[in-house]
């Protein structure tokens, strides 16, 4: 959805169940603010995998990431970031958010869903009391009044694009060019929740076993 107002909120999940808020979701959800939804781009994709794609499902939301990168590259020349696992930086400054869900029945994979917001105008960045990290939008890095129809058309053009190389040497190669504090020294109190997602990550698509212990290497050794 593009964020047009309706007198209540409704969404179906990926099972197809209506869901109805008399309320604000963001208040629901503990949100310290309610964006403009009119100012920011928020779309969820539903994704069935195919059989090859399925030992891959850890790269989907690296797949987003890409495609958002790739899109405000391709409209507005922008040069931008992904911090892994789920942001796209411009200058250091979030412009865009990512967060990946999977459905199961049993064992077995039956889909994706990619959720995406990109800030578009101004009113869709956070106030400064409640800004947890630096945050620009679209129409601040260009100076100009944009089209979030377009940002939406090529952010989907990308998808459908980067999807079809998901796993290849290009796809890993986009990625690691773009990836935001490469080779930089970082602090952070999470470490061995990174290191799991790193093991996460990796354990689909190499052959070599991966562990706790090597995961930060093997994904050093591949830029990530």
């Amino acid at each position: 959805y593009l964020g047009t107002r309706c007198p209540a909120w409704t969404y179906n999940d990926i099972y197809g169940k209506r869901h109805k808020f008399l309320t604000d979701p963001f208040q629901l959800l503990g949100f310290l603010y309610t964006p403009s939804l009119l100012a920011a781009l928020a779309s969820s994709l539903i994704i069935h995998p195919t059989e090859r794609e399925k030992p891959l499902v850890n790269l989907f939301s690296p797949l987003a990431g890409i495609a958002v990168s790739s899109a405000l590259a391709v409209l507005f020349g922008i040069e931008s970031k992904i911090k892994w696992p789920n942001d796209v930086l411009v200058g250091g400054k979030k412009i865009s958010g990512i967060l990946s869900e999977t459905a199961w029945i049993g064992e077995e994979l039956v889909g994706v869903v990619i959720g995406t917001g990109i800030n578009i105008s101004p009113e869709s960045l956070p106030p400064a009391d409640v800004l947890t990290f630096p945050a620009t939008c679209v129409e601040q890095e260009t100076g100009q009044i944009v089209d979030r129809w377009q940002v939406l058309r090529e952010y989907l053009a990308q998808m459908i694009y980067w999807r079809s190389l998901l796993g290849s040497p290009q796809f890993f190669a986009y990625w690691r060019e773009h990836l935001a504090f490469r080779g930089e020294e970082v602090e952070s109190s999470e470490k061995p929740l990174t290191v799991a997602m790193l093991k996460g990550l990796l354990t689909p698509i190499l052959s070599e076993d991966v562990n706790f212990v090597n995961a930060p290497r093997l994904a050093g050794e591949r830029g990530i």
